[in-house]
């Protein structure tokens, strides 16, 4: 890819938030995992961005603990304006899951190493699920 001065001010526009979500961190401040990849026109396969997003603020100085509930109970929390029906394994609240071949806290990379998908309480064929990219 040919460097741009579009391409220059998107990379340093991804640094500063990284650097930014670190520091929120470490001062308290709620981080929250979201991304739009969905609704991009990049084409971006559902939950790639997600995936990414949690490396890049492992990356930023949050551990992967941190970043493992910034995208599950405080984004939830977050959307729903407090406590929510998701976001954490508790009895009555949905249950939405991954079942994953590897640790994401030895390495936060390994929410990609998807065994099995949980949603509403039913488990998914998780052979017609959409791939992750390489």
């Amino acid at each position: 890819m040919p460097i741009t001065p579009r391409w220059t001010r998107w990379v340093l526009v991804a640094q500063h938030r990284e650097r930014s979500a670190g520091q929120g961190g470490d001062a308290g401040v709620p981080v929250a995992v979201g991304t739009d990849s969905s609704a991009s026109s990049f084409n971006v396969p559902m939950g790639w961005g997600t995936h990414h997003e949690l490396a890049l603020y492992v990356d930023a100085g949050l551990t992967p603990m941190q970043a493992l509930v910034a995208a599950t109970r405080t984004g939830a929390e977050l959307l729903s304006g407090g406590p929510a029906e998701y976001g954490t394994l508790e009895p009555g609240k949905m249950a939405d899951l991954l079942l994953l071949a590897a640790d994401p806290l030895a390495d936060v990379r390994n929410t990609r190493a998807i065994e099995r998908v949980m949603q509403a309480g039913v488990w998914l064929d998780r052979a017609a699920l959409m791939p992750l990219p390489e």
